[in-house]
């Protein structure tokens, strides 16, 4: 199973958990349903989708981005590449949901 197919199997996973239906997950994030089938068929989302999922999922980007044997799914430069992506997100948006977004810097920059 390659990377894009454990993502996709994770997501599917995490849907199917919530009391969301992929239709209400399209609207919230405000994409179309075809794009959610696309992550749980393939797992091409965004970055800014992903982080969008897993706040509204309630679950950290580690129980997507890590497989069962604590390796990342995806390599150590698209990692940091995504760090650095959420903090500057924060940064831009420090008056959102503030002590979250403070929660989450401090655990990135660890």
């Amino acid at each position: 199973m390659n990377n894009q197919e454990i993502i996709a199997e994770k997501i599917s996973f995490l849907i199917e958990r919530s009391s969301y239906t992929k239709s209400e997950i399209a609207r919230l994030m405000g994409v179309t349903r075809g794009s959610v089938q696309g992550w749980t068929r393939k797992g091409s989302i965004s970055r800014q989708n992903l982080i969008k999922l897993c706040a509204m999922l309630d679950v950290s980007l580690d129980s997507i981005l890590v497989d069962n044997e604590n390796s990342y799914v995806v390599d150590n430069s698209e990692i940091s590449i995504l760090k650095e992506y959420i903090k500057r997100q924060i940064d831009l948006y420090p008056n959102t949901k503030i002590e979250i977004l403070k929660a989450i810097k401090t655990m990135l920059d660890s």
